[in-house]
């Protein structure tokens, strides 16, 4: 009979797991390098999009108008709900 490695569920995977941070790692690595280089060679919008990411602090684009927005919307939506709750009330005025 072959040996088919160890009979203990889940002992293959076990086996496989020390490398996969390495194989990670080495994967996230060249995907950087891709980027960069498509950067560099096709079009520095990827340098610009890899910058916005990796340093968000320093190079991310102004989110004061988004959270302006975000505000004007929560406000809003207060608005609507108190006039649902008017309309809702004079209905029920109306009919008693």
């Amino acid at each position: 009979m072959d040996d088919v490695g160890p009979q203990v569920p889940g002992e293959r995977l076990r086996q496989l797991l020390p490398g996969r941070h390495h194989r990670e790692a080495e994967a996230e690595a060249k995907a950087v390098a891709e980027v960069l280089e498509a950067g560099r060679k096709l079009d520095p919008k990827y340098l610009v999009w890899w910058l916005e990411r990796k340093l968000p602090h320093r190079w991310g684009r102004d989110r004061s108008d988004l959270v302006e927005i975000k505000k004007k919307l929560k406000d809003l939506e207060v608005q609507i709900g108190e006039v649902k709750e008017d309309a809702s009330g004079a209905e029920q005025s109306t009919q008693d």
